[in-house]
């Protein structure tokens, strides 16, 4: 026989004898108590004329007392565990503390408006040509006089319309589409960046406009029957 082999006739021979020193693992019989008995003993749920009986069974029985025991380690383990968050519904007016404005931030600057960035996508870019090795096509340009942005209020269709105006003014336009008889109740209230009141105005025939307004930042606070429905936030800086 070879070394190796005398190794491993070594190693079976240790492991038979760990084998014969374990003791034996209990096993049920055959009227053990079931899990949800053993609960119910646990909870102090039993009847006193059940729990006799049932406490006699489990003393008798080695392959209960270590069911028992795992159950009462896995009843404290629960009832030691950090409550789990409860389910928040994104929805629910109740959790929600204040709604987040739609910003828009443009620059204002080369006689036209530049679109940098915001919470919403332009609609109508002007699609500019653009030369390539390849040929020409044409790319949306963020250079232009006008821009409209779709959103959605409350289940109220909004279009946001702002235009560089003549004389250096801009022009904000909102175009509300949906029930009549929600649309008849919205107001809209142009404030300047400190939150100063500069004009309120009711939707009519689902639109409303501020026209010839300085070139600053602005708000428009969105409402319906004193209610906020949203808020629209216009950064312009000047290039």
């Amino acid at each position: 026989m070879t070394v190796r082999d005398d190794k491993l006739d070594l190693a079976l021979r240790e492991a038979s004898k760990l084998a014969l020193l374990i003791p034996a693992l209990p096993q049920p019989g055959t009227a053990e108590p079931d899990d949800e008995s053993l609960i119910r003993l646990l909870d102090g749920a039993v009847p006193p004329a059940e729990e006799t009986t049932l406490q006699a069974a489990v003393e008798a029985s080695p392959f209960a007392r270590e069911r028992l025991a795992t159950l009462r380690e896995a009843l404290a383990e629960v009832a030691a565990a950090p409550p789990m968050p409860s389910a928040v519904n994104p929805f629910d007016e109740g959790v929600i503390a204040e709604r987040r404005p739609v910003r828009l931030s443009f620059l204002w600057a080369r006689g036209s408006l530049r679109y940098l960035w915001g919470t919403l996508e332009p609609r109508s870019l002007v699609a500019v040509p653009v030369a390539t090795r390849s040929g020409i096509f044409r790319r949306p340009s963020e250079e232009s006089s006008f821009f409209d942005f779709a959103h959605q209020l409350d289940g109220i269709d909004l279009v946001i319309q702002v235009e560089r105006a003549r004389d250096d003014h801009l022009d904000v336009q909102l175009t509300f589409d949906g029930d009549a008889h929600r649309l008849a109740r919205l107001r809209v209230t142009l404030a300047d960046r400190t939150g100063s009141l500069l004009d309120s105005q009711p939707v009519e025939q689902g639109k409303t406009r501020f026209a010839a307004l300085a070139p600053l930042p602005h708000e428009l606070l969105i409402t319906s029957a004193q209610q906020e429905l949203g808020r629209v936030r216009l950064d312009v800086h000047p290039g």
